[in-house]
C-alpha cells in the first residue's frame, strides 16, 4: 500500500497493547541507552509514557528494570537480540489484537504517535512511517495475525524485520520524522535536545505538538 498523509492525531479508539524494546547493545553510544538520563528520568520511560493509552505496556529486552519503571519485562523469545526478535517476542506475548512497539531510544516520541499508527493500521498487518526514505520498523503497529509469518521468516533465517515483511500487507505512512528519531551516539541526542522536553509537557497535559521536518 502506498503513503498515506495526514492521519488523524486523535485519540485512540482502538485497543491495543504497547511494548518497548530494550535489547539492543548500545555499542556506539558507549553505555545503556535505556537509562540515559532525559529531563531528570530514563529515556526509555519517554517510549512508555508515548504508549499510556495501551492496555498493557511490557518492556521487552535487555535487563530486567521491571521494579525501577514500575512495568512488567520479559526476556527476548529467542537469541540473537535485534529489532526483528524484539517484534517477535511482542506478537508471541500479546492478548490483543493489536501492537504498538517502541524502541527504548525515542526522546521525542509522543502520546500521540500510537494513534496515528493505529488510525493508519486499518486492516493491513502493520503500520510503518517512512523516516528519511527508510521505514522505521522500532516505531510501528502491527496486527497480531503476522506472528506465524514473522515467526517463519526468523526460523528460515531471516534476521532483518524488513526481510521478514515481504509477505505481509504493509501500509506505509509519511509522519512527523522528529518523533520517531531514535538515538545511536551522544551527538543524536545532543540533535534532538530542542524537542525532548516536548513529550514530558505531552504527558503531563500541555506543549505542543512537534513541528513538522
Amino acid at each position: 500500500m502506498g503513503p498515506v498523509e495526514g492521519v488523524s492525531s486523535s485519540g485512540v479508539e482502538e485497543p491495543y497493547e504497547g511494548f518497548v524494546l530494550a535489547g539492543g547493545q548500545s555499542r556506539r553510544m558507549g553505555r545503556d541507552k535505556a537509562m540515559l538520563p532525559v529531563g531528570g528520568r530514563p529515556l526509555i520511560s519517554v517510549s512508555i509514557d508515548a504508549l499510556g493509552d495501551a492496555e498493557r505496556v511490557t518492556v521487552v529486552g535487555g535487563p530486567d528494570r521491571s521494579d525501577e519503571l514500575g512495568v512488567p519485562w520479559i526476556a527476548d523469545a529467542v537469541g540473537g537480540g535485534g529489532p526483528l526478535v524484539g517484534l517477535l517476542t511482542a506478537l508471541g506475548h500479546a492478548r490483543a489484537e493489536a501492537v504498538v512497539v517502541l524502541a527504548c531510544d525515542l526522546p521525542a516520541v509522543t502520546r500521540s504517535v500510537p494513534a496515528r499508527l493505529l488510525a493508519a493500521l486499518g486492516d493491513a498487518d502493520a503500520a510503518v512511517p517512512i523516516i528519511g526514505g527508510r521505514p522505521q520498523w522500532t516505531a510501528s503497529a502491527w496486527r497480531t495475525r503476522a506472528l506465524p509469518m514473522v515467526r517463519a521468516a526468523h526460523e528460515a533465517g531471516r534476521r532483518s524485520v524488513w526481510a521478514a515483511a515481504g509477505e505481509l500487507r504493509l501500509v506505509f505512512l509519511l509522519d512527523r520524522a522528529r518523533e520517531y528519531a531514535d538515538v545511536d551516539t551522544p551527538a543524536d541526542l545532543e540533535s534532538l535536545a530542542d524537542v525532548i522536553a516536548e513529550p514530558l509537557a505531552e504527558a503531563s497535559g500541555g506543549g505542543e505538538e512537534p513541528s513538522l521536518t
